[in-house]
């Protein structure tokens, strides 16, 4: 694989990487910093999307350096990464930071950022989960339009079909 081929897989890694983040966030309904807009919670993620990203962060918090550090620097106000009384970090929390990039996290989402091209096929998986279950309510208008199409050109067609069989046997 040449330089520039993998130049651009790492940009296109990047670009689904802050697609899912924003997918995440628009269905989970958080603040967007970005915008200075809150994001209005639409439908309810599956327990299968949330647990995929929740798993997805939290494999790339255990592989970041940084972030450990970030949070003690924050000293009480890091307290909202934690979940319970074992210390977990929180995924949401994180996510929320690295979406809306603060400058004091900087090396932290920067981190973040370079590890994307490892994790590019969970991340595109992710996205596509994140994807496949959103609108639900349009696909089902979709399939019934599509049912009802169906059902109406196999009236002509049957009854063709039938006039058919019916001038061959005679």
């Amino acid at each position: 694989m040449n330089v520039q081929s993998t130049a651009q897989s790492d940009l296109i890694s990047k670009m689904i990487y802050w697609d899912m983040l924003r997918l995440y966030f628009r269905v989970k309904g958080l603040w967007d910093a970005g915008s200075d807009r809150f994001f209005e919670e639409q439908d309810e993620m599956p327990n299968s999307v949330a647990t995929g990203f929740w798993e997805l962060i939290q494999q790339m918090i255990e592989r970041s350096e940084m972030i450990h550090d970030a949070i003690a620097e924050m000293g009480d106000d890091g307290q909202h990464f934690m979940v319970g009384l074992a210390g977990k970090l929180n995924s949401d929390a994180i996510a929320n930071e690295l979406y809306n990039r603060r400058m004091a996290w900087r090396g932290v989402w920067g981190e973040f950022e370079a590890m994307v091209p490892t994790f590019a096929k969970d991340i595109a998986h992710i996205r596509f989960m994140m994807l496949d279950v959103q609108y639900f309510s349009s696909r089902v208008a979709v399939a019934l339009f599509f049912c009802v199409g169906f059902s109406l050109l196999a009236i002509p067609t049957m009854t063709t079909f039938f006039r058919i069989i019916v001038g061959l046997m005679w």
